[in-house]
């Protein structure tokens, strides 16, 4: 028995059916929202990371436990839901799966809890997490930041990339206490079972439905989530205790991603691509023009940040001892925009 923790996530339900295909008996930890695993056969649970005892009985008979349930954000608004699910979930999960007897874990960990610097470098498993003490011999994060008394964090590295190194490093020290566990670092996910829909997915669906004519410099890995499934199920069984393995695709720039797009749907569209210093311009009036706009999430602080980091991953050591092979981005994307035609998020053109 496999338990997934975060199944009816973009990468939960990819990952919930590539074990299925594979003949596994999965049992799907959910909070909530069930729609990505409805006629799949998997025994779905409900489960909380913050509530232990929750966790104690998901995990009973699991012999596996895949932990991807964490809080995705790029708005230090949300920083202490982030802190918490993030980090306190993670070492609840870690707690079960000791008291379980789990054989293995594999966290989801993410490219942005990695150390960006230096910019022009490659970012591979040799990075230490950010904020992480020189002397890699001990496994302590130093606090990045605190927040402050309304709850907001001041600092070069968002919350969600604090709690999600904070939160690798707790799996990091569990494995020296006897944790079977390995990790996986995937970059920006694309791809279809997208239900929710993902940030990108309605993003990508705003630009196309609405033609947004501005877009920013700048740009992402992205990686198909099929191939991160894939990847994560290779670690379970290929994966070194402790180690991490980065699931990179390939770098893109925005504009790049949605020219593509709008060749896929067949559509010529002219668009303005707004330099990074009018960009941080316009911050403090972003939030009041594109109030509850999918655009909103590509103009905050932290999503800047991205946009100008992480240019140059490399999953060599993915590829070498997993044997991770992404597909080509455009049929990533093809596929992607092919999904959201079929469910109903998008509508063909005449």
């Amino acid at each position: 028995m496999v338990a997934v923790t975060g199944a009816s996530g973009h990468i939960g339900a990819n990952l919930v059916r590539k074990l299925i295909e594979e003949g596994r008996a999965v049992r799907a930890v959910i909070k909530n929202d069930d729609r990505a695993l409805l006629g799949l056969a998997a025994e779905t649970v409900r489960a909380d990371v913050l509530d232990p005892k929750s966790l104690c009985d998901a995990f009973r008979g699991v012999r596996v436990v895949y932990h991807l349930a964490a809080k995705i954000t790029l708005r230090r608004a949300d920083g202490f839901h982030a802190m918490k699910i993030n980090l306190e979930g993670t070492r609840n999960v870690i707690q079960a799966c000791m008291e379980c007897n789990t054989e293995r874990l594999v966290y989801f960990g993410s490219i942005h809890a990695l150390d960006p610097f230096p910019k022009e470098g490659t970012v591979d498993e040799s990075r230490g997490l950010i904020g992480e003490t020189k002397d890699r011999s001990v496994p302590v994060i130093r606090p990045v930041a605190r927040p402050d008394a309304r709850g907001r964090y001041r600092c070069r590295y968002g919350p969600y990339e604090q709690s999600k190194a904070a939160a690798e490093n707790e799996v990091r020290k569990a494995c020296v206490s006897g944790l079977d566990a390995v990790v996986v670092s995937p970059t920006a996910v694309v791809g279809p079972y997208d239900f929710k829909p993902s940030q990108f997915g309605r993003t990508l669906l705003e630009i196309l439905q609405r033609g947004h004519r501005i877009l920013l410099k700048g740009g992402f890995d992205w990686v198909d989530v099929r191939d991160v499934a894939a990847g994560a199920v290779c670690a379970e069984r290929l994966g070194k205790k402790g180690e991490r393995y980065i699931l990179s695709g390939g770098w893109k720039s925005v504009g790049e991603v949605v020219r593509i797009a709008d060749g896929i749907v067949g559509r010529t569209v002219k668009r303005v691509e707004l330099p990074m210093w009018a960009a941080r311009a316009c911050l403090p009036f972003s939030r009041f023009i594109l109030k509850r706009s999918p655009m909103e999430a590509l103009f905050t602080k932290d999503s800047l940040f991205v946009l100008r980091h992480y240019r140059h991953v490399s999953a060599r050591k993915a590829e070498e001892e997993l044997g991770f092979r992404p597909r080509p981005f455009t049929r990533t994307l093809e596929d992607t925009i092919e999904w959201f035609f079929n469910n109903g998020y998008l509508q063909r053109e005449a």
